[in-house]
């Protein structure tokens, strides 16, 4: 029941496999609802994941983006924090 990222790394496109805690993953989706403290990402299958971001201004719902974080932890859904984010245009 592992959750399933890609990992990032210098090397060819590495398919999914589970994340282990404090691993840099980066994670694809649509953003569903935002708070003072981050938002939440409704990936592919239906997966979500808490993103915890300080400044949440720039964002609105329904934005695609790319996040790179660490996850903090395994949960249902699951709890990153991001370190880098790509609004897709």
């Amino acid at each position: 029941m592992g959750f399933l990222a890609r990992k990032i790394c210098n090397t060819k496109e590495q398919p999914k496999q589970p994340a282990n805690l404090g691993d840099a993953v980066q994670l694809q989706g649509v953003i569903i609802a935002i708070d003072q403290q981050g938002f939440t990402l409704e990936m592919a299958k239906g997966e979500l994941a808490i993103c915890q971001l300080k400044e949440v201004s720039h964002l609105s719902v329904g934005q695609n983006v790319t996040v790179y974080a660490r996850e903090v932890r395994e949960s249902s859904p699951i709890q990153v924090s991001v370190e880098k984010l790509i609004i897709e245009q």
